[in-house]
Parts: C-alpha cells; structure tokens; sequence
C-alpha cells in the first residue's frame, strides 16, 4: 500500500485530550493500522507538560490500539488502581518511528493526522466501571452469514465513554 490517505499508517484518536475531571484516566492510542508491539515504548512518550519528565507506566498493543497506564499509584484508600498527578497538564507524543506491523513508518501532519495531544487532569479518582450493552442485533437473533452486520452498542459511565470496540465471537 500506499504511505498516504486511507493506505497509510497515521493516528486515529488520542485520548484524553483538553481538560478532563479524573487523575485515573486510560490513555488511548488508535491507529489506521496494527502496531508492531516492540516499536511502542521507545516510540510513544507520556511527558509533564511543566518539565518534560517521562511518566513511567506500562503500554499494552491489542492491534491498532495502544493504552498506557502510569506506574504511580492514586492516594490511600485508592492504592489498587494508577493515577497521574492532580490538576496537571501532560503531553502525549508519537515519534514516526513507531511501525505498523507491516513495517510502515507512521504519517504525521501535513494530510495526516498531527501526532501529539495535551491533556490536563482534575481531582476525581473513577472507581465505577461503565455499563455497556449491545441494543442490536438483540440477543438470540439469527444473522446472515459471511456479511456485514450492524451493531449498536450503548455505553454509559459515571465520568465518560473514550472508546467502544466491538468484536465478532
């Protein structure tokens, strides 16, 4: 394929991005195309905005979907789950020399998508999980074979949806 339009590697979505409530947000990385796993940590950076420190955590790749989780853990009684820190601005950067797991370079700006996001977190630590349902097709409905169907999901959370994926089986 082609580096360019609908053919390249480029961003889909980064999020969160502008100002959100929670300190616990999942940061998302979607791609146009598969991400080859080994490319990640060196080519995606967390960073405080008021002094480039690197925020240290874990990335896990599922395809064109990235998430990073930072290493820090919220404050008491909230120890089990990973926070950043309280009303801060971050920087979220992908270095084109990420790879697609074809080994395609990644397209930034120009015609492409810009490769970088600022977010900055409030005070609220979530502990709800949301609630999802899949309103069609219904449960127990028969579907054609070997054609595309269309599903409506419905999602529902206390502090915010950023992303829905549906999967066959």
């Amino acid at each position: 394929g082609g580096i360019g339009g609908a053919l390249g590697f480029q961003i889909r979505s980064i999020r969160p991005s502008g100002d959100i409530r929670l300190r616990n947000p999942e940061v998302v990385f979607l791609f146009s195309r598969d991400v080859r796993e080994n490319t990640v940590a060196a080519s995606i950076k967390v960073l405080r905005a008021d002094n480039d420190a690197v925020v240290n955590g874990t990335f896990t790749t599922e395809g064109s979907l990235v998430t990073f989780v930072p290493a820090d853990t919220c404050p008491a009684p909230r120890t089990d789950r990973h926070c950043f820190a309280v009303n801060t601005e971050y920087v979220l950067t992908v270095d084109r020399s990420l790879r697609s797991s074809v080994g395609q370079s990644l397209a930034c700006g120009g015609l492409a998508p810009a490769c970088s996001a600022r977010f900055r977190t409030g005070s609220i630590i979530d502990v709800l999980a949301p609630r999802l349902s899949i309103q069609a097709p219904f449960f127990g409905q028969n579907v054609p074979t070997n054609d595309n169907v269309a599903v409506s999901t419905y999602a529902e959370d206390d502090s915010g949806i950023s992303f829905i994926e549906s999967f066959a089986n």
